[in-house]
């Protein structure tokens, strides 16, 4: 008699994640000009610039082989050729074998978040009571550039017994010289005994899990608590008792340009040969009579992959678009007043999604409680076999890209996505 015998084996393989987080300060630049009382030919020239650049590369390789060979057994036992004397005859009776195997990987994980990419500049002029001929020049401009590139390439084989050949039904086999994950109870016998025989088996059961995350890439740029993406400039002109022939030149101008290059790949193989076996029990030419039960056998697999997922927001606040302006106040101005105000913002935003993946799922499965064999005996006979199940579930899912561009209730969604 053998006693019940478990095996299990979990493997769980974390690859590095690359998580990266990426705020600048707020940057602002400004000038404060104030003229009084000036005289003839006054000349006033005011610039700012602000540049922001920030990049950010992830680059990930993740080469991940798993591979389970488990087995568990309480049967295989022999009890042959034996005489009773006590009425109790020979019997066989077998515990409960199990396998329990879960392979897991998640590799190549993204998390980008880049935020307070906020140029501020502004000129503030005042000139009071100047003569003929002023000359007020003033600029300003904000420069806003954000890259973000994640490579990910992912190769990943997972096998519990893979690679094994079909056994033969006709002939019966030997689930320990294949290998693999199996769980075994039966291939017992109890034969040529006198005094009656009996063989009763344990369940065999075997339960095989594979799942992995790959190539995973979550970029979020901008501020949702912020009025926009975060570049803004201002040039606030004041123009008070002025001469003749006054020339006023305001200017605001904006840039702001945005990449984001996403490239997956992802090669996943599977594969599973798993065996459960509670039957081949052989009870042959006793003399008292025989008896064969046997223990159910169930075989579950679960495959699942979910791969090169792409989440990417771009903005915060109430838009995308950076924001500028001129504010002009001319009062008690002379004759021939010249005044140019100009504002020009260019906004751009480019992403890229590129995914590759190639997936191979592949079971074989088997689960018994029958072969039994119970012939030639002498006296009563019985053959009772338990159920034997199978449970098979896979599932693939990759290349899922979502995008979400400006506004504040999207950014406020791509933070939930994140």
């Amino acid at each position: 008699m053998r006693y019940m015998q478990k095996i299990k084996k979990t493997f769980l393989v974390l690859a590095t994640s690359s998580v990266m987080l990426a705020v600048p300060a707020v940057y602002a630049t400004g000038n404060g000009t104030s003229i009084v009382n000036s005289g003839d030919n006054t000349t006033v020239n005011t610039s700012t610039s602000q540049t922001s650049s920030v990049t950010v590369n992830n680059t990930n390789t993740a080469t991940v082989d798993q591979n389970v060979n488990a087995n568990s057994n309480t049967g295989n036992n022999t009890a042959n050729s034996n005489i009773s004397t006590g009425g109790t005859g020979t019997s066989i009776l077998t515990g409960a074998a199990a396998v329990s195997t879960a392979l897991s990987v998640a590799a190549n994980n993204n998390t980008t978040a880049i935020g307070g990419v906020n140029p501020v500049s502004a000129n503030m002029t005042d000139v009071t009571n100047t003569g003929d001929d002023a000359n007020v020049n003033t600029t300003t401009s904000t420069n806003t550039s954000v890259q973000v590139n994640n490579t990910n390439m992912a190769q990943v084989s997972q096998s519990c017994g893979g690679g094994l050949e079909q056994p033969s039904l006709l002939f019966g086999f030997d689930l320990f010289h294949m290998g693999g994950c199996n769980a075994n109870t039966g291939h017992n016998s109890a034969n040529s005994n006198i005094g009656g025989a009996g063989i009763t088996t344990g369940a065999a059961a075997v339960g095989v899990t594979m799942t992995d995350q790959l190539n995973k890439n979550r970029t979020l740029i901008g501020d949702p608590l912020v009025l926009n993406m975060g570049t803004g400039l201002l040039n606030d002109t004041s123009i008070t008792n002025t001469g003749d022939d006054a020339v006023i030149n305001t200017s605001a101008t904006n840039t702001s340009d945005v990449g984001v290059n996403n490239l997956n790949e992802a090669m996943i193989n599977q594969m599973v040969n798993a065996n459960s076996n509670s039957g081949w029990n052989h009870a042959n030419e006793n003399i008292g009579g025989a008896h064969v039960m046997t223990g159910a056998a169930g075989v579950g697999v679960n495959l699942g992959t979910n791969v090169n997922t792409n989440t990417t927001g771009i903005g915060g606040g109430l838009g995308l678009l950076p924001v500028g302006a001129n504010l002009n106040d001319f009062v008690n101005t002379g004759d021939d007043l010249l005044a140019n105000t100009s504002i020009s913002s260019n906004s751009s935003a480019t992403l890229n999604n590129l995914s590759s993946l190639y997936t191979q799922q592949f079971v074989w499965q088997h689960s018994n409680s029958g072969h039994n064999y119970s012939s030639s005996n002498v006296g009563s006979t019985m053959l009772g076999t338990n159920g034997a199940g199978i449970s098979v579930g896979l599932s693939s899912g990759g290349n899922t890209n979502t995008t979400v561009l400006g506004g504040f209730l999207n950014s406020l969604m791509s933070l939930l996505l994140m």
